[in-house]
């Protein structure tokens, strides 16, 4: 039997025995298809959980000013909260209930921190009638020697919506008697500092009656 070499195979034979390499037609991934109701059913889960926050965070504010009502940094940032989230109702009654729990007969920093916030909420508001009234009546009752800072602002506020001195009265008169309840505050405190003795002689009906008036 005669035998052979058989020659060792080359890098061209090699290829040549290997299966073409498989064609992707399309290597772009198929897209996801979101129907509109799919679309809609996130969207309100999303507000579901953002309404449970937004009650989580005012019952978190709650709590706070009812532990300290004392403190007015909680309640105008219980105000805010509120009006960052468009309840404009919601952080007036706020600030109203805070003015019941400032001592407007001291008047002291906290009470007019909390009326300049007041008047800067009716402002950003558009209701510069309020406003207005609120500023005039801080300015009525500060202690003298530190009503330089208050004055100012409420000179910038008379700048930046025109109101002149000669029609503030004017203005003023147009509003309802009773619309903003830190007159009914004012009413109250003003009758509890009227003395004993004033009550006979009629000052504490005039005392309270000219207060109104002016607004």
């Amino acid at each position: 039997m005669s035998s052979f070499n058989q020659a060792e195979p080359t890098q061209d034979d090699l290829q040549a025995k290997l299966p073409p390499p498989a064609m992707v037609q399309n290597k772009i991934p198929a897209t996801v298809q979101i129907t509109a109701e799919q679309i809609l059913h996130e969207a309100r889960e999303l507000q579901l959980l953002h309404n449970e926050l937004v009650e989580g965070a005012r019952a978190i504010c709650e709590r706070s000013v009812q532990c300290l009502p004392n403190q007015i940094q909680a309640w105008i940032q219980y105000a805010k909260f509120e009006t960052s989230n468009g309840e404009v109702a919601r952080a007036r009654e706020v600030y109203e209930r805070a003015l019941e729990k400032v001592d407007l007969a001291d008047f002291n920093e906290a009470a007019e921190q909390l009326l300049v916030a007041f008047a800067e909420f009716e402002e950003q508001g558009k209701e510069i009638l309020r406003a207005m009234c609120i500023y005039k009546f801080a300015l009525d009752h500060i202690p003298k020697g530190r009503g330089m800072d208050l004055y100012s602002k409420f000179v910038l506020f008379r700048k930046r919506h025109g109101v002149r001195l000669g029609i503030e009265d004017a203005l003023e008169r147009k509003m309802m008697p009773l619309e903003i309840k830190i007159i009914l505050a004012a009413y109250r405190w003003k009758k509890e500092q009227v003395s004993s003795h004033d009550i006979g002689s009629g000052l504490q009906e005039e005392r309270g009656t000219s207060l109104f008036t002016r607004f």
